[in-house]
């Protein structure tokens, strides 16, 4: 909702989670979400926002006394789905100073939604790389789920009781 609110204005959040990190994957556990509130934010159009050290600096350091991990969240028009040439260059020297403040093991990343449908993601790493976050899901009063699903299909584990339930048939119809 706040990401949206305005649409002639990108909006932004912090995001605050719990990683999960197995053999198999990393998580990150959404746990708080906080909002960049109007007066946070210096300069703002559909295509671009200003917002001051002073505002990110609060959410890394609860993210660091809280032992969490920091996302950071903003809209942009549908026009442009992923992360911007100017997103490349802001975030490199927020997250820089992510790694340095947050004690956290774990990843930090950021997202950009064009649309509630159309989330894109990505990890920041230690040493500035960056990778594409390949599945974003929302639970919720429904699941969704977002991105990379080739290695989820219908004869999958993670399906197996709603197959023996319904038949593979069903499935096919659901995928």
């Amino acid at each position: 909702e706040h990401l949206f609110s305005d649409r002639e204005k990108e909006r932004a959040a912090y995001v605050l989670c719990r990683p999960s990190i197995s053999d198999l994957e990393t998580r990150l556990l959404v746990n708080e979400i906080m909002p960049v509130e109007e007066d946070d934010v210096v300069d703002s159009s559909a295509t671009h926002m200003q917002i001051p050290s002073k505002s990110f600096t609060r959410a890394l350091k609860i993210a660091d006394e809280t032992k969490r991990c920091f996302i950071f969240v903003h809209s942009h028009p549908e026009t442009a789905p992923g992360h911007s040439r100017q997103d490349d260059e802001e975030e490199k020297k927020l997250f820089r100073t992510a790694y340095i403040r947050i004690g956290t093991p774990g990843v930090h990343g950021s997202i950009v939604i064009s649309s509630p449908q159309n989330p894109k993601g990505r990890v920041w790493l230690e040493n500035g790389e960056t990778a594409p976050i390949s599945v974003i899901r929302t639970i919720g009063r429904q699941f969704r789920f977002f991105g990379d699903l080739t290695g989820v299909n219908e004869s999958s584990d993670f399906f197996d009781r709603q197959i023996r339930a319904f038949g593979p048939e069903i499935q096919r119809l659901l995928k």
